[in-house]
């Protein structure tokens, strides 16, 4: 297959780093994959395989007026020069100007759970103005979920009217994850346990915060990222007395050694499109506990130890765990068995069948 991905950037985010393990995935299985930019310059290494253009336009508040046009006749000049199988489009500009473009295969992704993502960010009456707009402008579209749940989330909350919805999950690299893993020369820390994520409300780090000083563990917690709520956790930790026993890390190009030498990996959240740093943890055999939060955790969890998928507001249940796991790490080592759903070749084979069929009963 000849497949096409247009994204609004590439930069350290999550929807980003989802295209580009799908793209090496599809590489990997022997696909052609090329990637329309939007804005900016790629500030993210790409596997040398991929075809990276980027159009560099500038961010208006009138874009899709603007580059509606510029954008297909481009894509239109690709197809003029060799035949496109599927187009992938992630985010929101990218959707919205490739929304009306004529091609059978065009599929627009959801990364996230909808229902939670506008009502977290936004207040009542601004969060339903948000979730009409989405109804509007996915309507008739070919979607991609991350998870079941943020599809049934799509479908059932949202009241999403697509023409096709399916469930792919974003692709682990246990290869390459396990060989950067090994590069674990600068980690200074020996006896912790890990977060990793934004500092933003939806990660609920003063949670986590919270049931680690109930645990009464020796290890120290350590968090890493970035995120407009970094200073607040930073207060809460001080007002906790525990300035001595958590570290605040700054985000990480290549965060797999701390996993790999972390006693276990915790997920706070209050939803989540999939949790894909669960998987990573996995892949390195690091322990796992999360909430179960809307919606991707009880996916992964299904291969998993189900004791470790704690309730969402029982913090009295995550501190116990957390001590239950921390002294006794070895009764929770996963086998890669956990992750065979996730993988390359699993996920590759479902974007084969992708372009076979658009009906969600026969996907699904």
């Amino acid at each position: 297959m000849n497949i096409l991905t247009i994204i609004d950037y590439l930069s350290t985010s999550g929807p980003s780093y989802v295209a580009i393990r799908t793209a090496e995935a599809l590489v990997n299985a022997g696909h052609k994959v090329s990637f329309l930019v939007l804005y900016h310059d790629v500030s993210i290494i790409i596997d040398p395989r991929i075809t990276i253009k980027t159009l560099k336009l500038k961010s208006t508040k009138h874009y899709r007026l603007k580059y509606t046009k510029a954008v297909h006749d481009y894509v239109k000049k690709l197809e003029g020069t060799s035949s496109i199988d599927l187009i992938l489009v992630h985010l929101s500009h990218s959707i919205h100007l490739m929304k009306t473009y004529p091609h059978q295969y065009v599929f627009h992704y959801i990364h996230n759970t909808l229902s939670k993502e506008s009502t977290d960010t936004y207040s009542f009456i601004k969060g339903q103005f948000k979730l009409y707009k989405l109804r509007r402008q996915l309507k008739g579209l070919n979607l991609i979920a991350v998870s079941k749940g943020v599809q049934d989330d799509a479908l059932n909350i949202v009241k999403l009217k697509p023409k096709s919805i399916q469930t792919i999950y974003n692709p682990i690299d246990i290869h390459t994850i396990q060989k950067l893993a090994n590069n674990n020369h600068n980690i200074k820390y020996q006896d912790y346990i890990i977060h990793i994520g934004r500092f933003v409300s939806q990660k609920r780090h003063d949670r986590l915060i919270r049931a680690y000083l109930q645990s009464n563990i020796n290890g120290k917690l350590l968090l890493i990222g970035q995120g407009p709520l970094k200073e607040q956790s930073k207060e809460l930790v001080s007002t906790l007395g525990l300035t001595d026993n958590v570290i605040f890390h700054d985000q990480l190009q290549n965060p797999y050694p701390f996993i790999k030498n972390a006693k276990l990996l915790i997920l706070s959240s209050d939803y989540e499109g999939l949790g894909f740093v669960l998987l990573e943890a996995l892949a390195l055999q690091t322990p796992i506990i999360s909430t179960d939060c809307p919606h991707g955790p009880k996916e992964i969890f299904k291969n998993y130890i189900s004791e470790n998928l704690i309730a969402i507001d029982d913090e009295d249940a995550l501190a116990r765990q957390i001590h239950k796991v921390y002294t006794h790490p070895d009764d929770y080592i996963p086998d890669h068995s956990c992750i065979n759903p996730f993988t390359y070749t699993a996920i590759a084979k479902k974007f084969e069948l992708l372009i076979k069929t658009t009906d969600i009963d026969s996907f699904n």
